[in-house]
């Protein structure tokens, strides 16, 4: 669980990712904006476990590649331990078939609540991750994962939509299998 805030040096240290990623006053739909060619995926499950309990494995991004599926040949996450803004998260590997190499900052952290991870502005192939959990009880909540790709050719949208349509729901079962084994 994460229980503090990043101090004010580690913020000021990150900043320039933070900004380059979304600008001094950008928005997150300007950024959406301006990567006009992006692909929106979305999924929404329900979990018999604790908004609190959700949101410590999605911060806990060393074990990112353990539910998201794919095969990771090698993951970088500066600095170590549960995520906070500002921290960076870098994996390479293959995806369904495609190769994939990124690095991706938390933009959005609001604990319990929500997790967003985003590439910097200038990446080659603009990527975005929102993790919105909503508590539906003591021991229940409602997680929706939204997936922003750019640069993604139209010929591909298609096969890319049929793949996610798979691939989402599979994650979050393997989610709920690694929450039960540590309940």
């Amino acid at each position: 669980m994460l229980s503090r805030l990043p101090d004010e040096e580690t913020l000021i240290k990150n900043r320039k990712y933070l900004l380059s990623w979304a600008g001094p006053n950008e928005t997150p739909r300007a950024h959406k904006k301006r990567n006009k060619t992006m692909v929106t995926f979305e999924h929404t499950d329900t979990f018999d476990f604790s908004a609190s309990a959700v949101f410590a494995l999605l911060a806990d991004l060393e074990t990112k590649s353990s539910w998201s599926g794919g095969e990771v040949f090698e993951k970088r996450i500066t600095p170590q331990g549960p995520a906070q803004l500002g921290t960076s998260y870098f994996e390479s590997g293959k995806y369904e078939g495609y190769k994939s190499e990124k690095t991706m900052i938390v933009t959005e952290l609001e604990q319990d609540r929500l997790l967003t991870l985003a590439t910097p502005a200038d990446a080659q192939q603009a990527f975005r991750e929102v993790y919105r959990i909503e508590p539906l009880g003591a021991q229940a909540c409602r997680l929706t994962i939204t997936s922003e790709i750019g640069g993604v050719p139209k010929v591909a949208e298609f096969f890319m939509r049929q793949a996610m349509k798979k691939t989402m729901p599979k994650n979050v079962q393997r989610m709920k299998a690694i929450l039960a084994s540590r309940a």
